[in-house]
């Protein structure tokens, strides 16, 4: 108890003390609470458990939580602000601000090392608008403001960070160009901005453009005409809020006005492209960046429509598939409102901020809404609450993915309090984070909470070469290495990540079934099924991966008995008959070929087919779908084992198919082939083209025991 009052006696000396300095005179310097104190906020019986890093800005200052941690102090002075991850999770950029400037904030621009280590300014005489990390290294683009104004910059300009702290920044582009907003490519090879004319009296030059920060020519991307701008005798325009789609291609961005009034109502939100393909308008919507969300995969877009600067009021998820607008869904129900779009990293639910809708709010929190957070599908098939939404004035919002999609986070706001709030992508095990988070300054219900909250998945060497939601399972394994599991649309794709390397290495890709088994002998070795584009599928096999010679190899899995839930291979395709059944110790084999009078598409179809275990009878019975008994099988389906040393006998059945209708699907015709066992062997099995064309072509399913 002594050493926790010493703490805060220290960091209440030094807070003193750097207020009494002159916070608004660019803060303290590099030294300021160097090398961070680890105390509690409020005494917690038990520290929170959560994946990642959290960054919280908590009564002005910044901290740093972790799982089963004492949160870390890095700011002791009251004036931080927007605090921002590095890729990798060792730094935090943030800004400094004159607490007497209670509503016209003029920011300075600092970084602080993660684990307490110090902080540094980054031209602390300069007044900053905005900065951001790349998304691949640790460099940060900013703008600065020029004399006397808030909006438009003076410079645009790149500062590297090292392990020594931030280098001198370099120009990125013209400095008499007027920049009103950028974006990062998602490669961090190139800064996407835009620009307004030096005195905005006329429709005239607003232009995109696009720069790569290694050097090279600046290239406008589009050049804006006229009668894309608001209304003959509205205020002039300039566009911002640029938000880049995953794919590289893709982005969207709004078109202001130079009039607050007129902004704070709706304006109209746009797509294009890299290639500079004319503006789509796809709704009105407020200019909140935040509330537009792209797919993982970058082919749709979630936002938030409608006009009207209430928040509680005409506010719709919509989703656009963004080659085709037509197909737009409007997935809020009649009655309620919609804020904080989240895609998942698989992209099967859209999480949002939901409540009643209501145009009379009220001047007290404690009398709005409830709002919690729900899960949309895409496709309107329906939606499900996660969290509860019955007190008046508890709103539940800004929610974020967290462990690959299996878990979410979000802020609770209630009364004049935020707290931090955790629970699984099914609604349960919710729980509490962390409670003395910062309200930022909210506008008709609206609130930007990444002015004092920041997320990063945590424990890495390398910045993520993907947005840090769709990071999964984070794990240390062998000689200082960590495992980073990327899911996105059902496909696994493992990241390695040392110290010793240039960043991080997928060495695992796309394969929808791949999963970490264990660290053996110095490699990394995983269990897949495999597959295809075509959606053929292998017998489950080991993947197995050598960091050190840096190569992947394929080596077949003899499986247990008692591992058959998952376990399916090939491909379900057109009608085919099994036409022999051969036995050749200690491997059986099954032929098929293509039944009579089916078309012939080419290629060599391999029948979908399952296996079960029977423990009751010790038998392995696989399942072969659309498949049905050549003519030679009708009348021999019972075979004795003529010696085999794990199989007793086989048995082989016709399951009919029957067609659908309205109410049922379909079903194919299916062989079953059983097995009776002797003991408990392990086996393995492939299927594969074995000869022939045409109605002759034969493919084998082959099972080995051992």
């Amino acid at each position: 108890m002594f050493s926790r009052t010493l703490a805060r006696a220290i960091l209440l000396f030094l807070a003193l003390a750097v207020f009494l300095s002159g916070c608004e005179d660019g803060g303290p310097g590099e030294n300021d609470l160097a090398g961070g104190v680890r105390v509690m906020l409020k005494p917690l019986e038990n520290l929170p458990v959560f994946p990642g890093r959290l960054a919280v800005i908590s009564q002005g200052d910044l901290w740093v939580l972790e799982s089963g941690k004492e949160p870390l102090q890095l700011t002791g002075d009251g004036c931080s602000h927007c605090p921002a991850w590095s890729p990798d999770g060792q730094w935090l950029l943030f800004f400094k601000y004159d607490p007497a400037e209670k509503w016209n904030r003029h920011y300075s621009l600092w970084v602080a090392r993660a684990d307490g280590g110090g902080i540094y300014s980054i031209e602390p005489e300069k007044q900053v608008l905005d900065a951001r990390w790349s998304p691949a290294a640790n460099s940060i683009a900013y703008l600065t403001a020029k004399q006397g104004e808030s909006v438009g910059s003076g410079e645009c300009k790149l500062a590297a960070v090292t392990d020594k702290g931030p280098g001198a920044p370099l120009a990125l582009a013209d400095a008499s160009e007027k920049i009103m907003s950028f974006c990062w490519q998602p490669t961090g090879e190139k800064l996407v901005y835009t620009r307004a004319e030096e005195h905005p009296n006329a429709k005239e030059n607003l232009t995109i453009k696009v720069t790569p920060v290694s050097g090279g020519e600046t290239k406008t991307l589009l050049d804006v005409a006229p009668e894309f701008l608001p209304d003959a005798g509205t205020a002039p325009a300039y566009l911002g809020g640029l938000t880049f789609s995953p794919n590289n291609i893709d982005f969207s961005f709004f078109s202001y006005p130079f009039s607050a009034s007129l902004t704070a109502d709706g304006v109209p939100l746009y797509a294009t492209t890299m290639m500079g393909n004319d503006p789509k308008q796809l709704a009105t919507a407020l200019a909140y960046p935040d509330w537009v969300d792209w797919s993982p995969g970058g082919d749709c877009l979630a936002f938030i429509e409608g006009g009207g600067r209430e928040s509680f009021f005409n506010k719709r998820l919509s989703v656009v598939p963004i080659n085709r607008p037509e197909k737009a869904a409007m997935l809020t129900p009649e009655g309620y409102v919609d804020r904080d779009p989240a895609w998942s990293p698989k992209g099967d639910f859209i999480a949002v901020s939901r409540s009643e809708s209501s145009r009379v709010i009220s001047d007290r929190r404690e009398e709005w809404p409830p709002s919690s957070i729900w899960l949309a599908s895409p496709d309107g098939a329906g939606a499900r609450q996660i969290s509860s939404g019955e007190v008046p004035g508890c709103l539940d919002c800004s929610p974020w993915w967290v462990e690959g999609g299996e878990s979410l986070m979000w802020v609770r706001l209630q009364g004049e309090k935020a707290s931090i709030w955790q629970a699984g992508a099914d609604g349960k095990n919710a729980g509490k984070v962390f409670e003395e988070l910062d309200v930022p300054q909210g506008y008709y219900g609206a609130y930007k909470w990444d002015e004092v909250l920041a997320w990063h998945p945590g424990g890495l060497y390398h910045p993520l070469p993907f947005p840090s939601e769709q990071a999964g399972e984070i794990r240390s394994v062998g000689d200082n290495y960590v495992l980073i599991d990327r899911t996105t649309y059902g496909d696994h794709n493992y990241y390695l990540d040392h110290p010793s390397s240039d960043g991080m290495k997928l060495i695992v890709g796309f394969i929808e079934t791949a999963e970490f088994k264990e660290y053996k002998d110095g490699e990394l070795i995983f269990r897949a099924r495999g597959g295809s584009d075509t959606g053929y599928f292998q017998f489950p096999y080991l993947l197995i991966y050598n960091p050190v010679k840096e190569e992947l190899r394929n080596e077949e899995l003899f499986l247990p008995l008692n591992e058959q839930e998952q376990v399916s291979f090939g491909k379900r395709t057109w009608k085919q008959v099994i036409t022999n059944f051969a036995i050749e110790d200690p491997v059986i084999h099954f032929d098929f070929k293509p039944a009579p009078g089916e078309v012939l598409a080419g290629g060599h179809p391999l029948p979908e087919t399952t296996v079960q275990y029977s423990e009751e009878n010790n038998e392995l019975v696989f399942s072969f779908f659309n498949v049905e008994f050549a003519d030679t099988f009708q009348d021999n389906t019972h075979f004795a084992s003529p010696g085999l040393k794990f199989a007793k006998e086989f048995n082989f059945e016709q399951l009919p198919g029957r067609p659908g209708d309205e109410q049922t699907p379909s079903q194919p015709p299916v062989v079953r082939a059983r097995i009776s066992l002797e003991g408990s062997p392990q086996y393995n099995a492939a299927i594969s083209y074995f000869g022939g064309i045409g109605y002759d072509r034969t493919v084998r399913c082959t099972v080995n025991f051992q």
